[in-house]
């Protein structure tokens, strides 16, 4: 009876081009089976950390997907969960979010336990995650929806209108907004 034979290597398998000084690079684990002169090779890992000029690690290959660093900070994925680290690899925002996404105006759109909130890019919490869904500001101001219905609020998290309409439009640049109850559409204007 002929023995199994298992052996486990790791390949550096991708690299980025460095962005803050820091380049990504993708750590994947195989491991080598040979029975009966058969051979398969089996993935059991695929992580990504960062290393710097010097092909030294920096951040520690352990996360399950990360973005190119934009202003010293990366978006990361541990599992399910994302977060936001600095070039140092320090957790800006916790590794605890279902989604997170950085929006052009310096805020975060978060999701935690199924609802919607914003952080600024400290990491502090703005709007806490309360919502079923927000959309991005403009002009200051947010759409959001809670329990089917929709209103909207401002930068600072106050609810500027009732949460009670059918369907909003986007927000004009003079705070106009079309907004349906039922089969009546309206224009209103945001204070």
């Amino acid at each position: 009876m002929q023995k199994e034979t298992v052996k486990c290597y790791k390949v550096i398998e991708t690299e980025w081009e460095p962005t803050d000084g820091l380049r990504a690079i993708e750590e994947v684990e195989y491991e080598e089976r040979l029975i009966r002169n058969e051979r398969t090779t089996t993935e059991r890992t695929r992580l990504w950390g960062f290393v710097d000029e010097n092909g030294e690690i920096s951040i520690e290959i352990k996360y399950h997907c990360v973005w190119k660093f934009r202003d010293g900070l990366s978006k990361v994925r541990l599992g399910n969960q994302w977060g936001v680290i600095d070039i140092s690899g320090a957790e800006v925002i916790p590794v605890r979010y279902q989604a997170l996404f950085s929006l052009p105006d310096g805020m975060i759109q978060v999701q935690l336990n199924g609802k919607w909130g914003y952080l600024n890019r400290r990491g502090e919490t703005v709007i806490n995650c309360r919502y079923d869904y927000i959309f991005p500001f403009r002009n200051g101001f947010a759409g959001v929806k809670q329990d089917g219905k929709y209103g909207f609020i401002n930068i600072g998290g106050e609810e500027v209108t009732g949460i009670e309409f059918d369907e909003i439009w986007l927000l004009a640049s003079d705070k106009s907004v079309r907004v349906r109850v039922g089969v009546q559409w309206k224009v209103i204007y945001l204070p």
